[in-house]
């Protein structure tokens, strides 16, 4: 949890002077807790992740739900594996191929990722519109 302090938030349109202002962070939510006077207020924006495979190497799949950006629909595909220091992570948007982080993996297992990801995606699609793979 993080904590920063700011003078303003804009609520409805109209300013409303605040006194603190609090990060919560997990893999799967980001929640914004503002305080005024003895008021709360909670925003909470879900960034689901669903887990899709597991990798030998293990490489851990996750994607998002559906977001819908500039009348186009994406998703956005992690790969995450640990190691010694903490993690190695990739992720990749869709349908683009656009790759906005790259680290600890080769240039041969980020080829490796997108043909994976070739193969996989219209998979990927519909599991981000029904939330998931459903198991049972």
């Amino acid at each position: 949890m993080v904590g920063a302090a700011f003078e303003t938030v804009t609520l409805d349109g109209s300013f409303v002077r605040s006194q603190a202002f609090i990060f919560i962070r997990s893999p799967l939510s980001f929640k914004y807790e503002i305080v005024y006077n003895k008021s709360r207020m909670i925003l909470e924006v879900n960034d689901m992740m669903y887990p899709y495979m597991i990798l030998a190497d293990e490489t851990e799949v996750v994607h998002s739900q559906i977001i819908e950006e500039d009348n186009k629909q994406k998703i956005i595909v992690n790969f995450e594996r640990p190691t010694e220091d903490g993690f190695d992570s990739a992720r990749c948007e869709l349908p683009d191929y656009h790759w906005i982080e790259k680290n600890g993996y080769s240039d041969d297992e980020i080829k490796f990722f997108e043909q994976l990801l070739q193969s996989n995606a219209h998979l990927l699609y519909k599991y981000a519109a029904n939330g998931g793979i459903q198991i049972a």
